[in-house]
């Protein structure tokens, strides 16, 4: 559930790159500024993946940098995220809804290059990444603390942030996180509250 949650916040991010960059050029020990600015980005899909359709209709903001790697030709970059997030999950066949949530810091700390396009990243995510509430607006589930994690990337090789993940591992954890828990069960949980 935790790289669905990181795949819609970077994927909110990376939508501020459409638009061109609000501040680009600087330097910072990380490397020189790619991009950098505000967001507020709205999106909305219909979801089939836990066995009935659902509507999910969201909205992420925040204020993103993104570096360029050094040393790395511009094919690897570092994103510094403050985001919050707010999605309405709403089953049309009855009208059931829920609400998903979080607001954080993400911070990718350290590139390392592995072979050709494909580079590792490791990353903080500090804050309440994911919070569900049901129609009534009661807490469900909250996560809440730090994320250390680790993703391996295909950057593609095409000078833009992104990529194809090709590996993700948690390295740490410290605070509560139920829905990294074993048994946790994202549809499961959908189905219960909007089924």
């Amino acid at each position: 559930m935790m790289r669905r949650i990181l795949t819609l916040v970077l994927a909110a991010v990376s939508l501020t790159f459409l638009n061109g960059p609000a501040d680009a050029g600087g330097h910072h020990d990380q490397g020189s500024i790619y991009e950098r600015g505000p967001y507020d980005n709205r999106y909305e899909f219909v979801d089939d993946s836990c066995g009935f359709e659902f509507h999910l209709r969201g909205r992420a903001r925040g204020f993103s940098t993104t570096y360029n790697v050094p040393g790395s030709d511009g094919q690897a970059f570092l994103l510094d995220d403050y985001y919050s997030f707010f999605e309405v999950l709403t089953n049309p066949a009855n009208g059931k809804r829920m609400y998903i949530s979080g607001w954080g810091h993400l911070k990718e700390v350290k590139a390392t290059h592995v072979e050709g396009d494909v580079w590792e990243f490791i990353a903080v995510d500090s804050g309440t990444p994911f919070v569900v509430r049901d129609k009534r607006g009661r807490l469900v589930l909250k996560d809440q603390g730090k994320l250390v994690y680790r993703q391996v990337f295909d950057t593609l090789g095409d000078s833009e942030p992104g990529g194809e993940e090709l590996d993700f591992e948690v390295l740490s954890i410290r605070g509560h996180f139920p829905s990294l828990a074993p048994d946790f069960d994202f549809c499961a949980m959908v189905s219960d509250l909007i089924g």
